[in-house]
């Protein structure tokens, strides 16, 4: 049997992953998605195991000390993990899956699954960026203003790094990196 692909949807806080995410797995009946662990509480509408294997701090600790994370971290106080059972069960079994993860647990998948396909994605601009950060209403002020400095910090160095490696594809205008105001970035290069 032919394994699956392993498809990996990442950017930062507030970049429209779940979005895309419910997108590519309304249209396409060939990808699973790979739900992921947390230690946070469910956001109004999450159901367990559907969005997140919602598990307390001590349970995702003992997860952790039994290697049953290809990747996690702790970020905003909480922890986030992809379970290896998940993903290898699927691409095993010949499905292709797809997981939605931050730039930083992107990249240790990479490490551990160089066939992996990453995908970045980054908000439109600032303003939607607050607009989607905000309207989720389940973050303190001060977890917003956080959220939202990284989303801005990962987003420009991500790109970045992008830039270096490979093209992006963008939509909308063509500006380039298309998805934040060109004074913040040095390199004001049209393509």
């Amino acid at each position: 049997m032919k394994k699956g692909t392993f498809f990996v949807l990442s950017g930062p806080s507030g970049s429209g992953k779940g979005t895309v995410l419910q997108e590519v797995l309304r249209k396409s009946d060939r990808i699973v998605y790979s739900v992921s662990a947390t230690s946070r509480s469910p956001r109004a509408g999450e159901v367990d195991g559907i969005n997140y294997y919602f598990k307390s701090r001590e349970e995702f600790e003992t997860l952790i000390k039994a290697d049953a994370f290809i990747e996690y971290t702790e970020t905003y106080g909480n922890y986030y993990g992809t379970l290896k059972s998940e993903v290898e069960k699927a691409i095993e079994n010949g499905k292709n899956i797809i997981l939605e993860i931050d730039p930083v647990g992107a990249r240790n998948v990479r490490a551990h699954y160089p066939d992996a396909v990453l995908m970045f994605l980054v908000a439109p601009d600032l303003e939607v960026l607050s607009s989607r950060l905000s309207g989720r209403g389940s973050e303190s002020a001060e977890t917003f203003k956080i959220r939202r400095r990284r989303a801005v910090r990962n987003g420009k160095r991500n790109v970045v790094r992008l830039r270096r490696r490979q093209r992006l594809c963008r939509k909308g205008g063509g500006r380039y990196p298309g998805d934040y105001p060109r004074r913040e970035f040095k390199n004001k290069k049209q393509h």
